[in-house]
């Protein structure tokens, strides 16, 4: 009995494919996230500048894996041990984020007269800029929070004034979902920006 090639080599592709298909179903790569941080809003503005120059607003610095786009946890059973979500990442590295919100909550508040993007070269009578030491959602048996640790560095060109300090802030969430931990973020730099905005205040006005 002749044996039809054609046919058999069709009904071998056909299976392949068939094969291929139901492995690839149930085998899917996840889908990348991807976060904006949000808007971040000062609690106190001011009528007349505190500072009558303008700010400069340096690139942040970062320690390690938190200058990297993933978003890092820390189970608080192992607190040493850093990890990072492979599908879920922020829209830009967190020091370039916290630099623009940075300074749009300083301009927004009205505590100096001008605050712009430092960049080499640039004359402004301070410049702020700093390291981001922690920028971590923390997985604890009692629930997730969030931890927030930035030194911010000020330097006055118009005299002696220098000073640094960290700030380190940590806000629960109110759920396991990825978008409450966004919004913990989001409260967190608010509370530190506004304590670096009290102290600013302090210390010109």
């Amino acid at each position: 009995m002749a044996i039809n090639t054609d046919r058999l080599s069709l009904a071998a592709l056909l299976i392949i494919t068939l094969l291929i298909s139901g492995c690839a179903g149930r085998g899917s790569v996840p889908e990348d996230h991807f976060y904006r941080l949000p808007d971040i809003r000062p609690t106190k503005t001011y009528d007349e500048h505190v500072f009558n120059a303008s700010f400069g607003i340096a690139p942040l610095r970062a320690q390690g894996l938190t200058g990297d786009r993933a978003i890092l946890y820390v189970d608080a059973s192992r607190p040493f041990e850093i990890q990072r979500y492979y599908y879920h990442h922020w829209t830009d590295s967190p020091p370039a984020l916290i630099q623009e919100h940075l300074l749009g909550y300083l301009r927004t508040s009205g505590i100096a007269a001008e605050v712009l993007r430092y960049e080499p070269g640039m004359q402004a009578g301070a410049i702020i800029d700093g390291t981001l030491l922690h920028f971590e959602r923390v997985i604890g048996s009692d629930g997730i929070s969030v931890e927030v640790a930035l030194e911010l560095d000020f330097k006055n060109r118009g005299n002696v004034t220098s000073w640094h300090k960290e700030y380190h802030v940590t806000v629960p969430v109110k759920n396991a979902s990825l978008h409450a931990t966004i919004e913990g973020f989001g409260a967190a730099l608010q509370r530190v920006f506004d304590a670096f905005t009290t102290d600013l205040a302090s210390k010109f006005g």
